[in-house]
Parts: C-alpha cells; structure tokens; sequence
C-alpha cells in the first residue's frame, strides 16, 4: 500500500515539474483586433513567461506597421507554495497600407511568438463623416506645367482635443515644396462639431510627366473618456495613441507649351509691371543722372523663378544697374514672387515688355510698360561747372573749347560771395571769442560714423578702376575732409584749388565716360590716385603744370 502511495507520489510530483517547466518558458503574440481601417490602429501585446531585463527586437515590424508607442511591464504572483513571473510588451501599431497584413513572429530568449494575421482596409468618405478624427487631401488642379504652382491642402478634423500632436515633412522627389500657410477654425458637421487644422503647401513641380505626392503622417494621443487628467500628466502624455495617413495623390505634369516664346519660361497666375522715378523724367539735363526702378510681380512664382529684365541699350545712354531685390510673399492665396530692378540711366529709355504664360487661361500673354521719353535739356553752366560735359551736349559730343560766365555776371557773382563769406566769417569769430571766454559751453560731440582724412583716402585708392561711379564718389567725400574750408561739389571745385592741369584733364574723361555723351574707352585711374597722392604729401592745394606743386597762396 505504501508502495502505492509512493509511486502516485511520484507521478503528481513529475506532472507538476513538466508543468512548470512549460509554464517557465514560452512567447506569444496577442492583438486587440484583426480587423481594422487604415487610419486606425491596434494594440499588439507580447507575452513571455519569466522575468528578464532585455527587450525583444521590434525591427521586422516597421516594414508594415509604425510603432506609435512601447510599454513594458512584469508581473509575479506568490500564493500556496506556487509562485509565478511574467513580463509583457505592450505596443501600440499602425498599419502602413491597406490588404492582408501579418505581424511577423517574434525570437526572445530562444522562444518565438506565433504570427497574427490582419484585415486592414481603406477608410470611405462616409466612414470619416462619422469619425472623431479624419483628414481632408485637396489638390487646387488636376493638371499642371512645369515649374508652375500647385496648391496641396490638408484639413485635419478632430472632434477630440488631441495632445503630442506631430505632423511628418512633405518631400516629394523632382518638385520644390513650401509650406505657406496653416490655420485654425471650426466647423459643424452633421451636428458634431470639429476643431479643423489647415495646412497648405505650394509645390513647383520640375519635370513633366506623372508627379506622385505621398500621403502625410499625423500622430497624437487621444485621452480616454474616463481618464481624470484629461490626456496629461506629470509623466507625459495619456491615453490612446492616434495615427492618420492623408490621401496620396498624383497628378500630370505638363511640359513646356511650343507656343510660349521667348528665352524664360513664366507660368503664372498674373503678373504686373511697375516703375517709380527717383525724379521727374519728362526734363533732364546733361550730366544728371536719374534711377529708374522696375518692379514685376508675378502669382504663383517664387521670386527666384522671376527672370531678369532684357533691357535695351540705346547708343546715348550709359546705364549703371543696381544689384536686383528679390523677395516672396507667402499666404493661403499662394506664392507672390516679386522682382525689383534699378538702373541710373542718361538720358532714354524704351519701353518694356515681359512675355509670360497664363496657367489660368492657358494661353501666352504680354505686359508692357509705355514707353517714356526723356527730354533732355543742355547742362547748366556755372563757374563750377566741369570743363568739357556741357559743350559736348551743346555740340551734339565735339568738345570746342570751355565757354564760361561772362566778365560782367562773375564779377557780381564774386562780390556777393565775398560779402557772404565776410560776413559768416564774423560770425564764427564771434562764436569761438564766446566760448574761449565761458569754458563751462561743452564742445559740439564727435560724430565718430564718419570717416577720418586718412581712412576716407585709404578707401579711395581700395576702390576698383572698374567702378568709376564709385571712385568719383569717393574722391569727393575725401576731397571734402582735406579742404574742409573749401564748398566742394564737383570735380571742377577740385580742380579750382589744385589748379592742376593734368588733374582736370584726367576728370573730364571721367565724366565724359561717366555721363557725357561721348565713350571714353579708358580713364587712367592709377594716375589720378598718383596725382592726389603727391598734392597729399607735399601740401593741401599745388600750383599749376608741376609735378610736385607748392602751396596755391603761399605764406610770407
């Protein structure tokens, strides 16, 4: 009997370690569901028998499914001598595409997981009407020319208030993508109401042909209806993850119309030309030259698809372009391109036109700006005038000799500066008597933005040969700090205190070339900074025909 008992014994004992033993060890794979729309997601939890600190490898999953979340959690239960560990991956997956989808299994720890099957489907209009959460895909077209804008809008309707909320990046190979506009509002559909996301992109495509544009990815956490902290907390986010895919749409790209002429290609929606005078152009005189400006504004277009004017150059008249402004404006409405383009010019212009396809008609189409003519009147003469600018206009460009003020007019002229100058001559002895005698009136303060003598003669003999435009204006700013006594305006004051010859000659070629009617294929630029170098070193004003000069008015 007792043999009996033993063997019985023995048999609960064995079952019981076999049991064990397959309780110890083990994987499986379990979800929420197995059916499910594309927009929707599941919850995967993976079961292993024991308690470990590793974590399985989820890599084989994100070929089909986003991994929206992970948790991990152990358990262990003690209780009549039998005591049990577990420990479980929670995870929260959402599916990539539509069809029958399968989570692969699993390998941990020498165990592997069963596969599950999944039914995932495509989510219908009427479903997402019904839906807390859905999106919106709206393409502005359903055709499209090259480099032309294509407006993308996507509308994110939400009757929940969704939390961590992250949008992926819209790339699309072969075309330009700007985000240009989002926005807030809210809508009422069939009585629900939706807060409403609006995102809009502008895309340029550029190349004709099929043009695929991938769906966009939104994730956020959706808090449960019995959650008392509302989707929050202190330890982050709560409540249930959420993933939804846009529609994927694509769309033809056409080429490049044979009709559209002209060397730049210009779709666009409008476009306008302007111009703004930096004076009044109907009178200009010789010499005074005057900026124009021409502004082209075009919808639909970046600013750098905006080429630049083609400008004609008419024989007499020298032009000095200014570097282009180019700008863009972003709204919902799309993208305004703009292109600013400015030219000193002497003395016409002719009018302007800009060839451009309408991508809303279909059809070629010109803008013109009228022409403008400029009447040009002769220099006025002045005892400052530079010698050889105002014949050359008189004389249709044929220097005959310098023409100046009449005997009579300069002698006038003179004694009324001489009276002038006696006079705030008194005055500013007057001043300097006063403030010797009151040491308390402060100087007048150092405006240290503008250059010294030294430095403004430094940048003077840095500036290129190249840009006589800006050499002239750099000799003039100088010239006023060595002779601050001195009115200078021109380079005929310079001239009329170095009384140098050869200085006068080299400055009327400058200005000839610069604004004169005749072209001068070369001012020696080097030699006028030699010759301003020596009247530097060896005195403030030189007499006439030296190569080294002495002082105009001698002391002693």
């Amino acid at each position: 009997m007792k043999s009996i008992h033993r063997t019985l014994l023995m048999t609960v004992l064995v079952v019981m370690a076999i049991s064990g033993q397959s309780l110890a060890a083990g994987l499986t794979a379990s979800v929420d569901r197995t059916q499910l729309s594309i927009n929707e997601s599941l919850t995967l939890t993976l079961g292993y028998s024991g308690q470990t600190m590793d974590d399985p490898d989820f890599s084989e999953l994100e070929s089909e499914f986003d991994i929206l979340s992970q948790q991990k959690q152990s358990k262990l239960s003690f209780g009549f001598g039998k005591d049990s560990a577990s420990t479980e991956w929670i995870l929260a997956l959402a599916p990539k595409k539509t069809g029958e989808l399968t989570i692969p299994a699993i390998r941990f720890k020498g165990e592997t997981s069963n596969p599950v099957t999944l039914s995932v489907r495509e989510e219908t209009k009427n479903q997402q009407t019904q839906d807390a959460i859905f999106i919106d895909t709206l393409l502005d077209k359903e055709k499209a020319y090259v480099q032309s804008q294509l407006l993308l809008t996507l509308r994110l309707h939400t009757a929940v208030m969704l939390n961590s909320v992250e949008i992926s990046d819209l790339a699309i190979p072969n075309a330009r993508v700007l985000k240009i506009h989002d926005s807030q509002y809210h809508e009422t559909i069939k009585g629900r109401d939706y807060i409403v996301v609006e995102l809009k992109y502008a895309i340029f495509p550029e190349s004709p042909g099929t043009l695929a544009i991938p769906a966009l990815t939104i994730a956020g956490v959706a808090p449960s209806t019995n959650d008392p902290f509302r989707g929050s907390s202190l330890f982050g986010p709560r409540g249930k993850p959420v993933r939804l895919r846009s529609e994927g749409k694509t769309i033809e790209v056409l080429p490049k119309p044979d009709s559209a002429k002209g060397e730049f290609w210009i779709p666009a929606r409008g476009l306008s030309l302007s111009q703004r005078w930096s004076q009044k152009p109907e009178k200009l005189r010789v010499g005074e030259p005057v900026t124009r400006t021409i502004t082209i504004t075009a919808q639909g277009l970046t600013g750098a698809q905006i080429p630049p004017l083609e400008l004609e150059e008419p024989g007499n008249m020298k032009r000095y372009p200014d570097q282009p402004e180019v700008t863009e404006t972003l709204s919902d409405a799309g993208v305004l391109g703009v292109r600013s383009e400015s030219v000193a010019l002497v003395p016409t212009e002719p009018g302007v036109t800009v060839t451009w396809w309408d991508t809303e008609t279909n059809s070629l189409q010109q803008t013109q700006l009228d022409e403008v003519t400029l009447e040009i009147l002769p220099a006025e003469q002045t005892s400052q005038s530079t010698p050889g600018v105002a014949e050359a206009a008189e004389t249709g460009g044929k220097t005959e000799g310098y023409t100046g003020v009449s005997q009579p007019q300069w002698l006038y002229f003179s004694l009324a500066l001489n009276a002038i100058l006696a006079v705030s001559l008194g005055i500013l002895v007057f001043l300097l008597a006063r403030r010797a005698g009151n040491p308390g009136i402060p100087a007048s303060p150092v405006d240290h933005t503008l250059p010294t003598e030294p430095e403004a003669f430094a940048q003077l003999l840095k500036t290129p040969a190249a840009d006589l435009a800006l050499f002239r204006e750099k000799l003039l700013g100088w010239s006023r700090l060595f002779w601050p006594g001195h009115r200078i305006s021109t380079l005929a004051d310079v001239v009329a205190i170095c009384n140098n010859a050869n200085l006068k000659d080299l400055f009327t070629r400058m200005d000839k070339t610069l604004y004169g009617s005749q072209r001068v294929d070369c001012v020696d630029v080097a030699a006028i900074k030699e010759a301003l170098k020596a009247i530097r070193k060896h005195g403030k004003a030189t007499e006439a025909n030296e190569p080294v000069l002495k002082p105009l008015y001698p002391k002693g």
